[in-house]
């Protein structure tokens, strides 16, 4: 793979090239956690395990109200949620023996975590977030890639869509 300089790219022509190589790395780390919850002896507890890639509108928005010059390395650098992987699970106990897991294994580089359970949102969201980076070897390049572990019970899950789609649906709302 060339090296692209992506920062000689407009916004969206930088966002389509880098979706190309960002789906790869999301890939490789969903693979890679799920590598961890096998090894782990935790996968046959997973409900639900599912990953995205922040949008091309969400990752505009999310710069401007940060006020980060939209460039590929501000990019990398400052959103910590590039991709995002989600893991349902049936109980609270499986969701920090899954956390631990992914904590403790040296792949991934944590750099935050958010304990939405002990200390749930005003909303009443609650989950666990881990914050990690994890170096996508992609060809002869590597990327040092963020990604959002979310990690929820059926229940948390069933809140967090059904409180999303309440005040997505107010925000788009139009009155006549």
């Amino acid at each position: 793979m060339d090296k692209v300089d992506f920062n000689t790219y407009s916004i969206y022509d930088m966002y389509e090239n880098m979706y190309y190589i960002i789906n790869i790395a999301r890939s490789i780390v969903l693979n890679e956690v799920k590598d961890v919850l096998k090894n782990g002896g935790k996968i046959e507890q997973i409900t639900k395990i599912e990953s995205r890639i922040k949008s091309y509108v969400s990752l505009i928005e999310k710069m401007e109200h940060k006020g980060y010059e939209l460039t590929w390395n501000n990019v990398i650098e400052k959103i910590n949620d590039l991709i995002g992987i989600r893991i349902v699970c049936n109980n609270l106990n499986e969701i920090y023996e899954i956390a631990n897991l992914v904590k403790n294994d040296a792949r991934f580089e944590i750099l935050k975590e958010k304990d939405y359970i002990r200390k749930p949102k005003e909303s009443g969201y609650t989950s666990y977030h881990i914050i990690f980076r994890y170096k996508c070897k992609i060809e002869e390049v590597t990327i040092p890639i963020k990604a959002e572990l979310q990690i929820r019970t059926v229940e948390m899950d069933n809140w967090a869509n059904f409180s999303h789609d309440l005040i997505y649906k107010k925000k788009t709302q139009v009155v006549g």
